[in-house]
């Protein structure tokens, strides 16, 4: 009995040993059972995946161009805004005076016009009758025309006789005149040595404006810019020069 259960002993330790012996061995060679893949397969079964997984590279972009300003319009720096100044003290008014205003300048009157008239003197219908004496009407111009028609400068308010005592004046010509109460105004008596009644109870010396006797005194007919004035003697109380 008892050497039945020594050899049970001796095979469970021979069955350790063996066991032991076993797992070494499979240890040992476990490595060398192991098969290493070559490099080359490796690469190309590995380098279609890497290729899968690189992501694609995003195409460039252009870049943009940025809106310049045009070359008048400068965009300045906004300005630092300033702290508002502080509040002046009041100042005092000074007392009202009385001061007087200016006085207005007196506005200059601007000068006046010019205006002119057509002047002349005519003896023709004196040289035509019978009985101007002789010695007067050597004195006389022979065409008739005492003075010919001139343009003589007036100014305003002249009236007919004082146009006719500066033409005498200005061209040497004999006037003769008197003041008539009757029509309040001057008389012509002569003018270039030919006198009123020299041809007649009837002759003297009228006066037209633009063709027009006036039937008042040649102190009271005011001239205009333009008139035409024409002194004329009659033998027939105007008749025969067209006054009637």
């Amino acid at each position: 009995m008892k050497k039945k259960r020594k050899n049970t002993i001796t095979l469970l330790a021979l069955l350790l040993v063996l066991s032991l012996l076993f797992c070494s061995c499979a240890k040992t060679q476990a490595p060398a059972q192991e098969t290493v893949p070559e490099p080359a397969a490796e690469a190309a079964e590995t380098e279609p995946v890497q290729e899968a997984q690189q992501p694609e590279e995003p195409a460039e972009e252009a870049p943009q161009e940025t809106a310049l300003p045009p070359e008048n319009e400068v965009q300045e720096p906004a300005a630092a805004e300033e702290p508002a100044p502080p509040d002046p003290a009041p100042v005092q008014a000074p007392p009202a005076t009385d001061v007087p205003a200016p006085e207005t300048p007196p506005e200059t009157p601007e000068p006046p016009q010019s205006a002119s008239v057509t002047f002349s003197i005519s003896c023709e219908t004196a040289l035509a009758s019978e009985e101007l004496d002789p010695a007067i009407r050597d004195v006389l111009p022979a065409d008739g025309w005492i003075l010919g028609t001139v343009s003589v400068e007036i100014e305003e308010g002249e009236s007919v006789f004082d146009v006719l005592q500066r033409v005498c004046r200005e061209y040497g010509i004999a006037l003769e005149h008197s003041k008539s109460p009757i029509y309040d105004s001057a008389y012509i008596e002569g003018i270039g040595h030919l006198y009123e009644f020299d041809c007649g109870n009837l002759s003297g010396w009228e006066y037209s404006v633009n063709g027009w006797y006036p039937n008042y005194g040649c102190s009271k007919a005011y001239l205009n810019d333009g008139d035409v004035v024409c002194w004329k003697y009659t033998c027939d109380l105007g008749k025969d020069i067209g006054a009637f």
